[in-house]
């Protein structure tokens, strides 16, 4: 049984002792168990023991069951010159292509009173975030 505690960060969080048993497999944060992945706590004892974490992993997150799960599911494409060539051709319904118009599309978003700019604010520039000119005739950016 190893006692673990986890490192002060800058925003005040951790300082929490963590309980590893790790003979039994558990850990007191639960995610060992939940996720059957060794949690940081453990990572933690196995590098203090010098121990694989690898072999902590459980066996169905192993390549070698991985191979068993998919062997014998998928087989390879033939080649294309012995596919079937079907007698019909797929085409498209030109009947329901839609003529898009040019220009901007229209808002069809319902405006309120979120959408109206104060009339007391003068507007600004968004290069240099002065009032009196906008970004076409900004003095102090030329390109």
């Amino acid at each position: 049984m190893y006692k673990i505690v986890t490192g002060r960060r800058v925003d005040g969080k951790g300082g929490n002792t963590q309980t590893v048993k790790y003979f039994d497999k558990t850990c007191s944060c639960g995610k060992w168990q939940c996720y059957r992945l060794p949690c940081s706590h453990v990572m933690a004892v196995c590098r203090h023991r010098g121990d694989n974490p690898g072999a902590l992993v459980d066996p169905q997150f192993t390549n070698r069951r991985w191979a068993v799960q998919y062997s014998g599911k998928f087989s390879p494409l033939p080649h294309p010159d012995t596919w079937f060539q079907p007698d019909w051709e797929l085409r498209a319904d030109s009947s329901k292509y839609v003529a898009r118009r040019a220009g901007r599309v229209r808002v069809r978003r319902i405006r309120n009173e979120m959408d109206e700019r104060d009339p007391e604010v003068p507007r600004r520039c968004t290069n240099c975030h002065q009032s009196g000119h906008n970004r076409r005739n900004c003095p102090n950016f030329r390109a």
